[in-house]
């Protein structure tokens, strides 16, 4: 069958087998075991990758054979973007559809998915997958509620090497790839159609890199990164193997970059510049996706929810921010003009100052701070230029198209579990550059300090530093500056 009668055909099994989900978590639906020709789906995510380290993006000095398969063989996203230059916010985004304003969840730690919320994994369960996530760092961790609707969640990390002191405790590629195949193993004697998620997160500081390439690659971000893609071509090989990687969905991206000490951050975290809000999305689908597909417009973290479910025939989920691209990467229609969000709690919740929220659209972005920011991103793609002053029309109308946008997700809000950090969350957040003490949060607070980005780039601040780093940082009396008028 070509591949619009097979799309056909997935909608119509799975309208089957769905049935009705309520605005509300409804009771998990009994399904008997299909034996269907459903794809697989493969959603893999690098921690902290930019998508220029990305050899498919244009690094030519990367060694991602894997991604870049996908990207030669798929399509690749050429302006795709996260919503927050955090772990846990960005994927909940990933596995929901949602914003942060809609799931709730806006940092790490201190937040959990709500039970209202419906994940991508409890969409297709009741069509007859079996659902399975490997993460490979705390921060993911099962208490943070990401696991609605997986069958198993792998974050069994206590076995793992112990960490630097303070620092998060991960699980490297090679190891969760090997539990992802002992798993493939017993898979492959049943043949039910799978969503699997894997989480590397290698590329997050500190870098210590498991790849054998190491040497060929020019910094040890980048080795982490290769490592990561030593993890997904593993996996890649062994479906191949199976036989059954041309039915699977094989998807690839990050949830949010790594500033690389651009904009006076070290890591990443408290701004929402490019560097860490531009990520890579390429996806492989042959019997839906043509090869070498090279999608132009704006896509987002919340569109890759939407068009997966797309790609597999399932109803379209109601009351989400993402929508579906399916149809305009097959060039079916042309690609919608998407406004893209961006937020960054860490100032507010880490630090006790302004939060700072942002829109890409027609070409500029804008970021909502104590000092509004305006840059051309064609003139001006590393965001060091700001022209809020010289084009003040333009940085008023996105500003009302923040507020429209923020209005919008807030109207399907689902409200999330605020948690109280216990003392070693506490403590590893502190570490990262994630949270300041609380008696600095609090003379911070009190002194108005401002987020401002052009104050933090004044001073040279990063923003996430090594252990004692961050707390040297934001004990600086400099770090206090005056709000701006």
């Amino acid at each position: 069958m070509d591949s619009r009668q097979r799309s056909i055909f997935y909608r119509f099994g799975a309208l089957l087998w769905l049935g009705v989900l309520a605005a509300c978590r409804a009771a998990p639906v009994s399904v008997a075991p299909v034996t269907s020709t459903l794809p697989n789906i493969l959603l893999v995510t690098f921690d902290t990758t930019r998508a220029d380290r990305i050899g498919c993006y244009g690094f030519p000095l990367a060694r991602t054979p894997a991604v870049d398969r996908l990207a030669r063989e798929g399509v690749r996203f050429a302006d795709h973007v996260t919503v927050a230059p955090i772990t846990l916010p960005a994927h909940a985004s990933i596995l929901t559809g949602l914003n942060p304003p809609a799931h709730g969840v806006r940092d790490n730690g201190a937040y959990a998915l709500g039970d209202e919320v419906i994940t991508l994994a409890e969409r297709l369960k009741p069509l007859g997958y079996e659902t399975h996530a490997f993460v490979s760092a705390a921060v993911l961790d099962r208490r943070y509620n990401l696991t609605q609707g997986f069958d198993t969640y792998d974050d069994e990390l206590w076995a793992e090497d112990d960490p630097a002191l303070f620092m998060i405790r991960d699980r490297p590629a090679p190891r969760t790839a090997s539990r992802v195949l002992t798993w493939l193993e017993t898979w492959s004697a049943k043949r039910r159609p799978f969503f699997t998620w894997v989480h590397f997160f290698d590329p997050h500081q500190p870098y210590q890199p498991h790849t054998r390439q190491g040497y060929l690659v020019p910094t040890p971000y980048d080795a982490e990164i290769a490592s990561a893609d030593e993890g997904l071509a593993s996996i890649l090989a062994r479906l191949e193997q199976l036989q059954v990687l041309d039915n699977t969905v094989a998807v690839m991206t990050a949830d949010h970059g790594e500033s690389l000490d651009e904009h006076g951050e070290k890591t990443h975290g408290l701004f929402v510049y490019d560097a860490t809000m531009r990520v890579p999305w390429v996806m492989r689908f042959p019997p839906q996706i043509p090869q070498g597909v090279v999608y132009q417009g704006p896509s987002r973290a919340v569109d890759l929810m939407p068009t997966l479910l797309a790609l597999v025939g399932a109803p379209e989920a109601p009351a989400i921010d993402g929508v579906s691209l399916l149809a305009s990467i097959r060039g079916e229609s042309k690609w919608p003009a998407l406004p893209q969000y961006h937020e960054s709690l860490l100032a507010e919740t880490g630090f006790g100052m302004a939060p700072l929220f942002a829109m890409r659209e027609k070409g500029f972005k804008y970021i909502r701070a104590p000092r509004p920011e305006l840059y051309d991103l064609a003139a001006d793609p590393k965001e060091t230029a700001n022209i809020v002053a010289a084009l003040p029309d333009v940085a008023a109308t996105m500003s009302r198209d923040l507020d429209a946008l923020l209005a919008s997700s807030e109207a399907h809000a689902k409200p999330a579990s605020v948690q109280v950090l216990d003392g070693e969350t506490a403590e590893m957040l502190q570490a990262l550059g994630y949270l300041a003490p609380a008696a600095t949060r609090a003379a911070m607070t009190q002194k108005t300090a401002s987020p401002s980005t052009t104050c933090l780039r004044r001073h040279g601040m990063p923003a996430s530093a090594a252990t004692g780093r961050a707390q040297w940082i934001v004990r600086k009396p400099r770090w206090r500056c005056r709000p701006t008028t």
